[in-house]
């Protein structure tokens, strides 16, 4: 205690008081000051975020066969009054998925209306939040820095980019199985009522694509985690009560995941179990999980362990890297003696339990798709990266505190920022939806009101049914029949974008050869476009 006199005043100073005081204070400027910056930084990173995902985004705007039937299946809900209760059906083992994400179109597709770019308007802005939600759930379950770092490889990431700017039903995937992840660790280590939560990401999984059933392997083996703590509570009585808490939970999340099916459930028992069966040749006749048209476990175990060496390259290199075949083996390597050194010091490694989390769901989803004997296409992966991207951002959060963990961390993401900005879906289609918009009004002043008629493409997309044009065709006063249930028609209108030099009467189109021969032909030859040919009895 010492005495300072000021004006005739004395006062008296605590010296380690005042020290503590300050000590406090320099302590709490720097929580402020880290607190700030962290924000400018999230800040940033939705920006960028933002711009990558909604520049010129009309302009290069995909509007093939696929969204353009989910369109015109979509504004039949809102302008004829007709609801669905079944979704798309899978190039694969020809299934159909769940309606939901016709109705997460529906409110975009309606407020935009006849444009079709609500829906991508929407899945661009649940990128934009899927970013933040990387941020937060990298934060709570791995730490603050590998929060950023993979919510920032996530703003910039080529792939995510472009299945960002779109409409199509894989698109949401990895907001949903981001959030999956997240939720499975609070029901593990917090609150077994987020189970619950897991059920209905699950369920909205499965009604987006049905190669996300990989993820019930992870939700599996945490579930079995904790009903095996529960099953090692010493209290007994404790141990009671839990466990029937545990069961009805666990009966709740069951349910959640079936009333999330019984529209599908409901159309299979009136439709002879079309999906069912179709589900069930999957492992027979699709040769989906096996090579031949007998299902052994033996033989799907050696094809996964085949097959995972080049799956995990694929996860955590080239959807993020490119194939740069000559580096990818030792960096393979490394992980491997990350993995060990997790294995084999817990209690070094901070936010374990949160990257085990992470490290299970990869590992597992990887064992998964190397089961998976057909081609693997990138919306394939769409659920697989957010673990790829948390992953990567455990591994560089345990060793940024050493100096050669700071140069990698560094030169893995300029080279990760050098692909993947160097790659980026931004540049101006040629054949854009305004040009389409532009041949169906040409289309509309040839025809008569009232006059029933059907449409044919002939291009390299296979898309005979031209639902595209057909989108706005239908949009007008004029729509032409429906496409998926054939009646006879006066007028044919076939729109030629690539086989200009054919006569289309000689090609083998059901529409064509069953039209027959016309007596008018009207053509309308475009440069820059499809020549357009107008048939009439």
């Amino acid at each position: 205690m010492s005495d300072l006199c000021w004006s005739g005043i004395t006062v008296k100073i605590d010296g380690t008081r005042f020290i503590t005081n300050m000590t406090s204070l320099q302590n709490s400027f720097t929580i402020l000051y880290s607190h700030k910056l962290k924000v400018l930084l999230v800040l940033m990173m939705l920006t960028v975020a933002t711009i990558l995902r909604l520049y010129n985004l009309p302009n290069t705007l995909i509007f093939q066969a696929d969204q353009a039937r989910d369109a015109l299946i979509v504004s039949k809900i809102f302008t004829e009054g007709k609801p669905v209760f079944i979704g798309p059906v899978t190039s694969v083992g020809n299934m159909y998925l769940g309606p939901l994400y016709y109705y997460f179109m529906l409110p975009f597709l309606a407020l935009s209306y006849p444009s079709p770019l609500g829906p991508a308007y929407g899945i661009a802005f649940l990128s934009i939040v899927t970013i933040f939600l990387f941020y937060y759930v990298g934060t709570k379950l791995l730490g603050s820095p590998a929060g950023l770092i993979s919510a920032t490889m996530a703003s910039c990431s080529t792939v995510l980019i472009y299945f960002s700017r779109f409409s199509w039903n894989p698109n949401p995937v990895p907001f949903v199985s981001l959030l999956m992840v997240y939720l499975t660790y609070m029901a593990w280590k917090k609150d077994s009522t987020y189970w619950i939560g897991v059920a209905i990401c699950f369920g909205v999984l499965l009604q987006l694509h049905y190669i996300t059933l990989i993820m019930f392997a992870g939700a599996c083996f945490f579930w079995l985690l904790s009903l095996h703590s529960l099953i090692k509570m010493k209290d007994r009585n404790s141990f009671k009560n839990e466990f029937i808490s545990f069961l009805k939970i666990t009966g709740i999340s069951v349910f959640v995941l079936a009333i999330s099916f019984s529209p599908l459930i409901l159309f299979d028992a009136r439709h002879d179990w079309v999906n069912l069966k179709a589900f069930q040749s999957i492992f027979t006749s699709e040769k989906i999980l096996s090579n031949s048209s007998e299902f052994k476990f033996k033989d799907l175990l050696f094809g996964i362990f085949r097959e995972s060496h080049g799956r995990t390259i694929e996860v955590l290199f080239t959807l993020f890297f490119g194939k740069v075949t000559q580096i990818q083996n030792y960096l393979l390597c490394l992980i491997l003696g990350y993995l060990f050194y997790f294995a084999t010091c817990r209690n070094k490694i901070p936010h374990w339990n949160g990257q085990f989390v992470v490290l299970i769901y990869l590992l597992l989803s990887i064992a998964g798709i190397s089961a998976y004997k057909r081609s693997i296409f990138d919306h394939y992966l769409l659920f697989i990266i957010p673990m790829s991207l948390l992953f990567w951002g455990s591994v560089f959060t345990n060793f940024y505190t050493y100096l050669l963990g700071k140069v990698g961390l560094i030169l893995f993401l300029f080279i990760f920022f050098w692909y993947n900005l160097s790659h980026l879906p931004l540049t101006s289609q040629g054949w854009t939806i305004y040009r389409v918009k532009n041949v169906t009004d040409e289309i509309l002043t040839q025809l008569h009101p009232g006059e029933k008629y059907d449409v044919v493409l002939l291009s390299e997309s296979g898309d005979f049914y031209a639902l595209n044009y057909r989108y706005f065709l239908n949009a007008s006063t004029v729509p032409p029949i429906r496409y998926d249930f054939y009646e006879p028609v006066s007028t044919l209108v076939i729109i030629n974008e690539n086989r200009k030099n054919k006569s289309s009467d000689m090609i083998p189109v059901y529409q064509i050869q069953v039209f027959g021969k016309p007596n008018e032909i009207k053509k309308t030859v475009h440069e820059d476009g499809p020549n357009i040919e107008i048939w009439r009895k």
